[in-house]
């Protein structure tokens, strides 16, 4: 489950510099949510923009073996604190509010390094 915490927690900080080392090598080929998450990046960054907030907290985490030694899923709750996106001058181009989601993240084990292989959300109240 740490893995899946810590890549959650990679959000806020892939937005904030557009560092997506650590994104990249934590995501699956077939992860549609952290290719997402990529492209967004890299337009932003490309654009010159950044955000700035965003902090992530989560709590729960119960995972189930699907395949046992191979394929788990974890559950967590997530809060997103407020963010704004910023250009290069500092002034904001759009605000988010704070956010509350179920979180469902598929992850894989290959023997020899973990993958994060999807990620679905659910907007709680």
């Amino acid at each position: 489950m740490a893995v899946v915490d810590y890549f959650l927690h990679l959000l806020p900080y892939v937005n904030a510099t557009g560092d997506l080392a650590d994104w990249t090598a934590l995501s699956h080929p077939a992860c549609q949510f952290c290719a997402s998450v990529s492209e967004d990046v890299q337009s932003q960054t490309s654009a010159g923009r950044h955000d700035v907030g965003g902090s992530i907290t989560t709590t729960g985490g119960t995972g189930t073996d699907v395949t046992p030694g191979g394929f788990y899923t974890v559950e967590f709750a997530l809060v997103q604190a407020p963010s704004e996106t910023v250009d290069a001058s500092g002034a904001a181009s759009e605000s988010f509010d704070e956010s509350k989601s179920a979180v469902s993240v598929a992850v894989v084990w290959d023997g020899t390094s973990w993958a994060i292989r999807g990620v679905e959300t659910h907007n709680t109240p």
